[in-house]
């Protein structure tokens, strides 16, 4: 959110937790104590240019999943961008996530992302991994180790399943974005 601001962007945000809304509040940032679905019920229709749902979706069940990106859908403006994210349980190593976090209801994989945004009537972008490898030597030697253990896991699935992992996605948890489509704007 801060690079937001400082980029100019007017910007709001809604947290359960009150310890990290004081946190936000602490750094500056515009955040309301509510339940997130509440908060986007809220907001009138084609009035968000960007929503992000970082460490959210995976603690909805089916049903609440289902009524937020409803309502994401609602009040993005058209051309409006949803970027999230999600553990990956197409990671070897989802189970650290996934299952370290007992309020977890499901976890995601990009097919079922996928799947999700074009139920929202969202334009699907693509899944990405959120690695977290800096531009530091140590950086670079994660990413080529990284590479060489996405390359071997790519080649098991291909083995397994006959096909590719088309997302290449295999990090612990993943970045999605999605667009609200011209074909979807009438909300």
């Amino acid at each position: 959110m801060e690079v937001l601001l400082s980029l100019g962007f007017q910007v709001r945000g809604v947290e359960l937790s009150q310890q990290q809304a004081e946190v936000a509040r602490l750094a500056g940032l515009d955040v309301e104590i509510s339940n997130g679905l509440d908060f986007l019920r809220k907001l009138p229709s084609q009035s968000m240019l960007l929503v992000t749902c970082f460490d959210v979706l995976e603690h909805l069940t089916k049903q609440q999943v289902t009524d937020w990106m409803k309502e994401i859908h609602r009040v993005l403006e058209p051309s409006g961008i949803l970027i999230g994210h999600v553990p990956n349980g197409l990671s070897p190593f989802f189970g650290s996530v996934y299952w370290g976090d007992l309020t977890h209801e499901w976890c995601p994989v990009p097919d079922s992302i996928e799947m999700l945004c074009k139920l929202s009537e969202l334009e699907y972008i693509g899944c990405y991994e959120n690695t977290g490898c800096s531009a530091n030597w140590k950086g670079r030697l994660r990413f080529a180790g990284w590479s060489v253990v996405k390359y071997f896991y790519s080649l098991l699935f291909a083995i397994e399943t006959g096909s590719r992992n088309r997302s290449g996605v295999w990090s612990r948890v993943l970045l999605f974005k999605a667009r609200k489509t011209s074909k979807s704007q009438s909300t």
